[in-house]
């Protein structure tokens, strides 16, 4: 069964580089239905511990409703969910495969649960304080981007976060010209100013952006956190003592 799919997998790929084929929703289910096995093989890695870390550094709460988008098998859901059980968890992927498999792998926390959908067509009670892209956005076509983050925003809490990880553009440009077979169905170099505009106009500001080597340098990864523009913006100032025992390090 794995030769089988990872045969599949190269001649997919085979045809859309060299063809410049451009994959329909049911053979992007299918090589994502094949990717499951890399997944497994995989298992969890630096670069995943990294997004979970990041999201856990900004503020993830016990009672945090949180969407994790492409969730794939459910390799940083895992990371995730220990960490907001008193709230809700969502992970959606195209792969019915890579559903199954993560519903099978968290089935013990209730609180979690796993759907296929590409979030064309998403819809649910739930509000949500998280939205999370690990590593996924660049194989969305760019031109379904404006439609998710419209749905973010009709299902976001009135505070929610974006967190946002991808490969640095510049990455993808050079593993498209000197180990393409490294690429999936889709690899997108995304226009990062493009996708900071698109998610502005839904309402979400950035606040937070990164560049940094995670395995190459300069760099190879991009990491954006995003948050709900709010029209008025209370100032507090900080107390004497926080202020103070931050003007002392600051010499140090």
């Amino acid at each position: 069964i794995l030769a089988e799919s990872c045969w599949h997998i190269f001649v997919l790929l085979k045809a859309y580089k060299l063809n410049c084929l451009e994959p329909n929703k049911k053979e992007i289910e299918q090589f994502y239905d094949g990717f499951k096995h890399h997944q497994q093989h995989l298992g969890v890695t630096l670069r995943h511990r990294k997004i979970a870390r990041m999201l856990k550094a900004f503020g993830l709460k016990k009672t945090d409703a949180v969407l994790e988008v492409g969730c794939g098998i459910g390799t940083v859901s895992g990371l995730i969910i220990p960490n907001n059980k008193k709230g809700k968890f969502v992970g959606v992927d195209i792969s019915a495969e890579s559903i199954r498999l993560a519903q099978n792998s968290y089935k013990k926390y209730t609180h979690a649960s796993f759907l296929v959908n590409d979030m064309g067509d998403f819809n649910t009670d739930v509000r949500f304080d998280w939205f999370v892209f690990p590593d996924v956005l660049e194989h969305i076509p760019v031109s379904n981007h404006p439609s998710i983050f419209k749905t973010l925003r009709l299902f976001s809490k009135p505070n929610a976060k974006i967190l946002i990880h991808i490969p640095h553009p510049k990455r993808i440009a050079w593993l498209r010209t000197h180990q393409p077979e490294q690429l999936q169905i889709i690899d997108q170099e995304l226009d990062v100013l493009n996708s900071i505009q698109m998610l502005q106009k839904e309402g979400f500001v950035l606040s937070y952006y990164q560049e940094y080597a995670l395995h190459h340098k300069p760099y190879d990864y991009i990491f954006m956190m995003f948050r709900t523009e709010t029209k008025d913006t209370a100032f507090k100032l900080k107390n004497v003592i926080t202020r103070a025992w931050e003007h002392w390090l600051s010499k140090w």
